[in-house]
């Protein structure tokens, strides 16, 4: 008896321990420390005011409310507010009457004013802090109110409840009793997913969970928003077995909703037997009546890939296995991005001529990396329709533009998604889907246009040519799980770009583009115009008129994008596409290049559109190149630009073009079975897309010489050559003899960095000599020359030559320690990083095994690469290696050491597969690449994942 009395007292105790339990949390929001005898009380504050007041500025500053509680009326003057609880009168009251059961609100705006309407001189922190009322005596907490705010949220406000409590208010209400029926006591935590997003081959038993107890979780695999009315209640794990996407909201009474969370599995079965039209889907999507797949003739098979000895040209692809593998790699090879949203936002899709944030849709983002899984994102945002000609009806496949706003869940997008990049937080990006020059583009666009890669290939030169432009990358799209093709996703060169590149505030920056003013003060870009207007005819010859250019213009950013567009031979610019910057009230304008699919039809072009009134850049140029400085300065860019190590040089353009080319080889397989055969009869394939490469690298060779002679027509570039050097700059040894070379005319040179050429005056610069023989030299110098003849000087040729003492130094660079597919495909690469040739005569590994045969000479520069089998390393690479080595590299990591024949170490390595080290790199296909030779080896961060699947042992950077 006494042990039924026992278990029946434990379980009353537990009942009632769970009962209490629950109902603190629930009575139990956040309890100020408040001196029951003040009159006055903090009653209500907005630290995330984003609609529901403005000051007298118009501005949406955050607010405290105070409360007389008091039956008296009580003069504020010398009580104070603070955010400081070391500094109690922060910001002192005026004389300020507050009557009994009265009200009195001040602005938390950092503005300091003591007239009415008041202002503290300090700003609310909406992610929480410490926020207190002084009286005007003690200055101390006697007869007075303190508060830890918690976190902040848009537009809903904080404050006191009649019980003594503090909690969320949904209805706002300044100057008013508080609306304690909207109260909420806290916000239920996010929903915790078992399994993250991304891609699966298998099922999978999903589990949803809350931190917030009873909490009830809601939802739904369509695309809408869960809610306690719509949507599954979640009881018990769900299956996942499927391409699915599910959206969740987790629930309680008197608490606000957590947010709207979503994730994707994505089964690339299901995507290999995509139908033109899922079950449930709307046609107001604009989707053609067509799968993802087309039945195989020899080109659509081919892609470009050699065929299968027993392959049958007349089966269907959806059976072949080949096929299947291509489009399988082709989907894995780029970072997809999936949006899910409820399927009746996508009538921006079927009406894509709207404009405007009326035609704004509610999305959920995700950023998924089939190499990574680890990493990525999922972020609530909003979605337009991109683009001019791209909105057009016909087109089926459109461009996005993504926003990243707090009324969604962040005003920013914090990711790492341009590794060339250091900023990580975006406002915007913009999905390029390729318009007219892609594979669901018009017909009078033929195939032979279709690389994807020219507006990519023109931003990341003007990046390299003046260190700031807009980044862009590759990536697969899915539309609500529906794989949507391939998209370039970019930068918008706007005010948020513009403080990420440049600093400043955005209320500094004017931004502009073809259409007009996006953002910010536009008079000066206009006075400017207008300037130009006034001196185009000769007026910039004028030394004072130039001067006001050069402070209003950046004269060689400008220059470069004039040569840019030009070299690559865009044809519908510059009335069109293009972006500018300016930062007021004195910063220089800045272009920056847009929407350069019309390139590369033809090389070379010299293409301004004069004829066009509106054509700022055009007009703007060629009214500069009646001043002689700027019109050197510009042959001398040229140059520079075009020739030796220049970033417009033939190896460096081919360089950049063939990187974007192996960025897409096999995603392009992918884009061709969704978009291929839904605007031409005869559907393109890879095959298609590498003739269009191969048709612009042809353009490419020969190209500088071609523009050089398309501005000397034009009176743009001297007749005469620069002088030629017999080394351009780069390491020399003591006493190395510079000759200098030229077809016509003198050669004049510099060595204490002032010009030949006094561009003023035309007359040769007094401290310049004329090159008569060798110039000798025994120390790092910097060389200026030019070439003068019959009165016209030549562009300038420049070139440091840096004088080194010998010295040796060898590197491991680049290590494949634990490749897909096995140790068979392992390998390691050394580099010579000094100035001189290094003998490895019995030189030996510690951690793999092999010794270097006698003679064994690696020259400055080079680079050896050891393998670990042959045969297989021949399989996959088209590359040459050094030696076999026996033994393998730790998949979980060491140390690698090379001694030489004296046992002194040479290069020292110990890497790992966690701590820092690139997680990709273990197993998932990507080599370990040095960033820095000279640098920390045995810091992990200074080496990174290999840009290339595979890694690359077919380069020596």
């Amino acid at each position: 008896m006494n042990q039924i009395v026992q278990k029946i007292f434990i379980t009353f105790i537990i009942i009632i321990t769970l009962i209490l339990g629950n109902t603190q949390f629930i009575t139990s929001p956040t309890e100020p420390t408040i001196n029951y005898q003040s009159p006055i009380i903090i009653h209500e504050i907005m630290a995330d005011n984003k609609t529901s007041l403005v000051d007298e500025d118009g501005d949406n500053s955050d607010w405290i409310e105070l409360y007389n509680r008091s039956p008296q009326a009580i003069n504020l003057d010398g009580w104070a507010l603070t955010d400081d609880p070391q500094q109690p009168d922060k910001w002192l009251f005026p004389d300020v009457i507050l009557q009994s059961g009265g009200y009195v609100l001040v602005f938390a705006s950092g503005k300091d004013r003591h007239s009415n309407p008041l202002h503290t001189n300090f700003k609310l922190n909406r992610h929480g802090e410490f926020l207190a009322l002084y009286n005007s005596s003690s200055r101390k907490f006697m007869g007075s109110v303190s508060l830890t705010i918690p976190t902040q949220y848009p537009n809903v406000s904080y404050g006191y409840m009649s019980d003594g409590n503090y909690a969320y208010f949904q209805v706002p209400t300044p100057r008013q009793a508080n609306d304690e029926i909207s109260i909420w006591y806290d916000f239920v935590s996010p929903v915790h997913f078992s399994v993250s997003h991304g891609f699966y081959k298998t099922s999978f038993y999903l589990e949803l969970t809350t931190d917030t107890p009873a909490a009830t979780i809601y939802y739904t695999f369509d695309g809408s928003e869960p809610s306690e009315t719509h949507g599954m209640t979640y009881t018990k794990p769900i299956l996942i077995d499927k391409t699915t996407y599910i959206r969740t909201v987790a629930m309680r009474p008197h608490f606000h909703p957590s947010a709207i969370q979503t994730q994707t599995y994505i089964f690339l079965n299901d995507v290999l037997h995509q139908p033109a039209h899922p079950p449930g889907w709307p046609d107001t999507w604009g989707i053609y009546s067509r799968d993802i797949f087309f039945k195989a003739t020899e080109t659509t098979y081919l892609q470009g890939y050699p065929v299968p000895a027993d392959y049958e040209m007349d089966t269907d692809i959806v059976d072949d296995p080949h096929y299947y593998t291509m489009l399988r790699e082709g989907l894995m090879a780029l970072p997809s991005i999936s949006i899910i949203t409820d399927p009746k936002n996508y009538d921006i899709h079927a009406q894509p001529m709207e404009r405007g944030r009326t035609w704004e849709r509610p999305i959920s983002i995700e950023w998924l990396d089939p190499h990574s899984p680890q990493t990525g994102f999922q972020v609530n945002a909003g979605m337009r329709i991109q683009g001019g000609v791209g909105r057009l009806e016909y087109m089926p496949k459109h461009s996005f533009r993504i926003f990243f706003r707090g009324a969604y869940s962040t005003p920013k997008l914090h990711y790492p998604l341009f590794p060339d990049s250091p900023v990580q937080d975006f406002e915007t990006f913009i999905l390029r889907g390729g318009v007219n020059r892609s594979f669901a583009g018009n017909k009078d666009s033929k195939p032979k246009h279709t690389t994807y890669t020219r507006d990519q290939w023109v931003r990341d030169s003007q990046i390299a040519m003046s260190g700031v432009g807009s980044h862009g990358i590759f990536v697969h799209l899915y539309l609500n799980g529906l794989y949507w093709g391939l998209y370039n996703l970019v930068e918008r060169p706007d005010a948020d770009f513009a403080v990420s590149y440049f600093g400043g505030d955005k209320t500094e920056w004017h931004a502009h583009n073809h259409d007009g003013a996006i953002s910010g003060d536009s008079e000066r870009i206009f006075t400017l115009g207008y300037t130009m207007l006034e001196l185009e005819h000769g007026g910039f010859a004028i030394p004072e008129n130039y001067d006001y250019v050069q402070s209003e213009l950046d004269i060689v950013a400008f220059i470069d994008y004039i040569i840019l567009n030009w070299y690559a031979g865009n044809q519908d610019w510059p009335a069109g596409n293009w972006y500018a910057l300016q930062r007021n009230p004195t910063g220089k304008l800045h272009f920056f290049v847009w929407d350069a699919e019309h390139t590369w039809t033809k090389g070379a072009s010299l293409y301004l559109e004069l004829f066009e009134p509106s054509n700022l850049i055009g007009r703007l140029f060629m009214a500069l190149m009646y001043n002689p400085d700027f019109k050197i300065t510009f042959a001398d860019r040229i140059y520079h630009l075009l020739y030796h190590d220049g970033v417009l040089s033939e190896a460096n353009t081919l360089s950049r073009w063939n990187r974007l080319q192996a960025t897409l080889d096999t995603a392009i397989v992918a884009e061709s079975a969704r978009w291929g055969d839904s605007r031409y009869d005869e559907p393109i394939t890879r095959e298609h897309w590498l003739k269009a490469q191969k048709r612009v690298t042809e353009q490419m060779i020969d190209n500088g010489d071609k523009l050089i002679h398309l501005l000397r027509e034009a009176g743009h570039y001297p007749l005469i050559d620069p002088p030629q050097f017999n080394q351009h700059g780069g390491r020399i040894t003591s006493n190395f003899a510079l000759t200098m070379t030229t077809n016509k005319g003198d050669i004049y040179y510099t060595t204490d960095g002032s010009d030949p050429c006094l561009v003023i005056t035309g007359n040769i610069q007094p401290q310049a000599m004329q090159y008569i023989q060798p110039l000798i030299l025994t120390q790092t110098t910097h060389v200026k020359a030019r070439t003068f003849a019959d009165g016209v000087w030549s562009a300038l040729h420049e070139s440091t030559f840096l004088l080194e003492s010998p010295f040796t130094k060898i590197a491991i660079i680049e290590m494949m320690y634990n490749p897909k597919g096995g140790d068979k495909y392992e390998f390691i690469k050394l580099k010579n990083i000094g100035n001189a040739p290094i003998d490895m005569s019995y030189a030996h590994f510690e951690g793999i095994d092999y010794v270097f045969s006698a003679g064994s000479v690696l020259d400055y520069g080079q680079c050896w690469v050891l393998v670990k089998n042959a045969k297989f390393f021949n399989e996959r690479y088209e590359a040459d290696f050094f030696a076999i080595y026996q033994g393998k590299l730790s998949n979980k990591g060491e140390k690698i050491t090379l001694k030489d024949i004296s046992g002194n170490v040479l290069s020292s390595v110990r890497y790992d597969d966690d701590n820092g080290w690139a997680l990709s790199s273990d197993g998932k296909g990507d080599s370990l690449v040095v960033i820095q030779e000279h640098g920390n080896l045995n810091e992990s961060s200074n080496w990174q994942a290999s840009e290339f699947m595979h890694g690359s042992p077919q380069t020596c950077p």
